[in-house]
This record gives C-alpha cells, sequence and structure tokens, in this order.
C-alpha cells in the first residue's frame, strides 16, 4: 500500500472518475476502481497503474447492493482500511416532468441516490478503521439548482447532497470528512439532452481533469481540514441556470 493509502473511486471508467483516478495515483494513492463498464474500466486501471498505484478494478452497478456488496467483500474493501471514497457514478437524461417515463425516473434515482446509500453504507467499517477518512460526492449544479427538463437528475443529486449532509452529522465525531463538488458544465461523455455527447462537444465547459484537479486538492488537505463544499465553473461558462457574462 502507498503512504497515503487507498480510495475508492465509483463510475471510474472514463469521464470525470477517470481522471480522477488517474490524479490520485499519481499523487501517491493506491486504488479500488468501480464501474459498470469492465472493458473502459481496464484501461483506466492500467493508466493508474502506469503511475505506480496498486489497483483492484471490478465491474460494478452501484444501484444493485448485491453487486455493491460482492465488491466490497471481493476488494477486500470489508477487512482492509479505506482512507476515501469519491462518489461519482452518475446517469441522467433531460427531459420534461411530464414525458418523464417510470422507468427513466427510477433508473436515474437508483445510479446517483441509491448508488451513493448502497456504497457509502457498505464502506463505512472500511472507512472508520482510519482517523481522518475522506468522501467527496461528485454532484452537480443541478443539485442546489434544480434545471428545467431534470426532474430526475435533480431530484437525485439533491437526495445525494442531503445523504451527504446526514452522514456528516453521523459521523463528524469519529473523524469522517465529508466534501461535497458541485461542478457546473462539464465537457464529458455524460449526455443528458445529448445522445452523442462526447469530450470537445461542450464548448466552454469544464474538462474532466479540471474537475479531477479538484478532487486531488482535497485529498491533499490535512487530515483535520473539511472543504464542505466546492461549486465550481469555468469561467468561459456559467454556474447553475442564471446568465452570467463570461469573456466574448
Amino acid at each position: 500500500m502507498s503512504g497515503r493509502g487507498r480510495v475508492l473511486v465509483t463510475g471510474a471508467s472514463r469521464g470525470i472518475g477517470r481522471e480522477i483516478a488517474i490524479a490520485l495515483a499519481r499523487t501517491g494513492h493506491d486504488l479500488v476502481l468501480w464501474a459498470r463498464s469492465r472493458d473502459d474500466l481496464g484501461k483506466t486501471a492500467e493508466l493508474a497503474r502506469g503511475h505506480g498505484a496498486a489497483v483492484v478494478e471490478q465491474a460494478v452497478d452501484v444501484g444493485d447492493r448485491d453487486q455493491v456488496e460482492a465488491g466490497i467483500r471481493s476488494s477486500a474493501t470489508g477487512s482492509e482500511a479505506l482512507n476515501g471514497l469519491v462518489l461519482n457514478a452518475g446517469a441522467g437524461v433531460w427531459r420534461p416532468l411530464a414525458e418523464v417515463p417510470a422507468p427513466e425516473w427510477s433508473a436515474a434515482l437508483r445510479t446517483n441516490l441509491d448508488g451513493a446509500f448502497h456504497v457509502l453504507q457498505a464502506a463505512l467499517p472500511a472507512l472508520r478503521r482510519v482517523p481522518h477518512p475522506l468522501v467527496v460526492g461528485v454532484l452537480s449544479d443541478s443539485a442546489v439548482h434544480p434545471f428545467p427538463d431534470r426532474a430526475a437528475y435533480s431530484a437525485a443529486k439533491a437526495g445525494t447532497l442531503a445523504l451527504l449532509e446526514v452522514a456528516r452529522r453521523e459521523h463528524r465525531a469519529a473523524g469522517l470528512r465529508i466534501s461535497l463538488v458541485l461542478p457546473s458544465r462539464v465537457d464529458t461523455h455524460f449526455s443528458g439532452s445529448h445522445a452523442d455527447a462526447r469530450p470537445g462537444t461542450r464548448a466552454g465547459a469544464l474538462s474532466a481533469r479540471d474537475v479531477a484537479q479538484v478532487v486531488d486538492g482535497l485529498f491533499a488537505l490535512p487530515p483535520h481540514v473539511e472543504v464542505r463544499e466546492i461549486r465550481l465553473a469555468a469561467t468561459t461558462s456559467t454556474y447553475g441556470p442564471y446568465p452570467e457574462r463570461v469573456p466574448a
């Protein structure tokens, strides 16, 4: 194990999750990487190992409680300490409220909110084996600024924010730190309203690497320091639904 311990990153197959894994590997963390896509996850693991990290990778659907519990057991996080957890797995589709099919609503909550609950609850015993573990919730500005056409996604992210605040209150005395990262537009594969979304299609947005650098910085803080919330946007974009001036 590296001197900076082990961090579990969910949604690590590409985008923000992949960049977070690489950033943490570069700064001396060992990793447990989860995602649904085994092939893409393998690429992330390979890149992280290239920076010297010891990596356990596993295909886990965080919305499936049984898979989460099996993942905790088989990746040894149930018996070893975790210094950190990055709750990054997410999914969503933008659609007017009146047109949201019930299965689509359930799917958004299953991945974003249920997934965060399953992973956090299962990982708590391993996190509490170190003095000042850090949980980072990668959320969205949709958690605090509900957008039209994002009923399921905004509700799921707001629910996750509340879940993590409860965890903070319940476990702060034991040393658990929780940081919420709420980025605005990020240039990734995340689809939302664009089925063909990919890096390079969101001009002016944050990059996945930008978000990863912020998350990595949280892990570099002294163990008694807790940054509770970061609201993050590129100066060439806006935060939330309100128009802001940006450079021409």
